[in-house]
């Protein structure tokens, strides 16, 4: 059995009459790399700053490792990792500097760990901090987050400014620390492309509500997609199949949606002679479109 290491319980959020959460029941499995997706004001970032604590619900429960969270949960705080969207440092402040200041939070911090992420991030120590990229802060950021080895690491847009080379690195080394064994990560991301890659779960929110939490593989097999090339004609009225969607197509040249039993479905449309049947992957970006305009 999974130990679940976030756990929110009927979490409702409002500002004054706007509800910006709605009843959002959620579990983050240990060792997973979990994906919180959802449009602009879904309340994915309010989500984030629930569970840290930094803004309190105004009904529900949260809980870390089994134990309930509150702003005096500075044990639990400690164990956790956090990547904001928009983070702040102090301008004036080398990389350096900020370390020093920051580290002395952390008795787990640990000096070989943040001396590699110097490296691998090629970030300047002694530079001040107001003379850098977005780019260069983003790692910085990173940095801070992954030194003392956390249990937890939250992250909102982590990849936001960061080149493709370095975007890929960072993502192969998440994988890499996730399947070491102690780490959990919770992400949101528009990038879904990076999220599809890397995250074994998935949850939708529009709105304030949760829509459906998934397992990645599970998602895909969920709903396929084919081009068919028949040998005649056929109306699309005739493809008015249980479990099939037409998305395109007349004629000879069909590209069909199928969801549940795919041999069933399949059955169905070779009763229509098939010249060409070929089975396209769905991407992430797909589903996520999907769920948005069906919602």
């Amino acid at each position: 059995m999974n130990t679940s290491v976030i756990e929110l319980k009927s979490i409702f959020k409002s500002y004054g009459s706007f509800l910006a959460l709605q009843n959002l029941n959620l579990k983050v499995d240990e060792g997973s790399i979990f994906g919180f997706l959802g449009p602009n004001g879904a309340g994915k970032t309010t989500t984030i700053k629930i569970i840290l604590g930094l803004r309190k619900a105004t009904e529900g429960e949260v809980f870390l490792w089994g134990e309930k969270n509150t702003r005096r949960g500075m044990k639990l705080l400690k164990r956790i990792g956090y990547v904001p969207e928009n983070g702040s440092l102090y301008e004036n402040f080398t990389p350096n500097q900020i370390v020093k200041f920051v580290k002395p939070y952390y008795p787990s911090w640990d000096v070989e760990l943040e001396k590699g992420y110097f490296e691998r991030f090629e970030l300047p120590k002694n530079k001040k901090i107001g003379e850098f990229s977005l780019g260069m802060k983003r790692k910085l950021l990173l940095l801070l987050a992954l030194s003392f080895k956390p249990d937890l690491l939250i992250m909102d847009e982590p990849t936001l400014g960061l080149d493709p080379l370095t975007r890929y690195k960072f993502l192969q080394l998440l994988t890499g620390e996730v399947a070491q064994g102690g780490l959990t990560v919770f992400l949101s991301s528009h990038t879904l492309g990076e999220v599809e890659r890397i995250c074994d779960t998935v949850a939708f929110i529009k709105k304030g509500k949760l829509l459906e939490v998934k397992l990645m593989e599970d998602l895909k097999k969920e709903s396929q997609r084919i081009k068919v090339v028949f040998q005649k004609d056929v109306p699309q009225s005739a493809l008015q199949i249980p479990g099939v969607e037409v998305l395109e197509g007349s004629g000879k040249h069909y590209l069909l949606a199928i969801k549940g039993n795919i041999s069933h479905a399949l059955e169905e449309i070779s009763k229509f002679p098939i010249f060409v049947i070929e089975e396209q992957e769905i991407s992430l970006e797909d589903i996520f479109v999907k769920k948005m305009e069906e919602s």
